[in-house]
């Protein structure tokens, strides 16, 4: 596990999805249809990632030349990711249809 290695962020910030639209919908404020389709991609993009890690994860843990010092930093990357990515789940839940619209 190269240490220059680059590690994207799983969570996403909510508050630049949620810029209320007023001047065209003063009665419904909405989300701006942009800024949802961006966090849509975006969160699918992490959650795809992470499973990404998690495989290669694995398949480290696996190898037998790995060092204790390797083999640690990989455990706790593991369980950084498997309690990260139940986030990202929930988001992708909460948005609901409003991704599958701008998929």
């Amino acid at each position: 596990l190269a240490a220059s290695s680059p590690i994207h962020p799983i969570v996403i910030p909510l508050d630049f999805v949620y810029q209320a639209d007023v001047a065209k919908n003063p009665d419904t404020a909405g989300l701006n249809p942009a800024l949802v389709a961006s966090f849509c991609k975006n969160l699918g993009d992490r959650g795809d990632e992470g499973r990404a890690l998690l495989a290669e994860i694995e398949s480290l843990m696996g190898m037998r030349h790995v060092s204790h010092h390797q083999r640690r930093l990989l455990h706790q990357a593991d369980i950084a990711l498997k309690e990260a990515l139940p986030a990202v789940q929930k988001l992708t839940d909460a948005m609901g249809s409003r991704c599958t619209r701008v998929s």
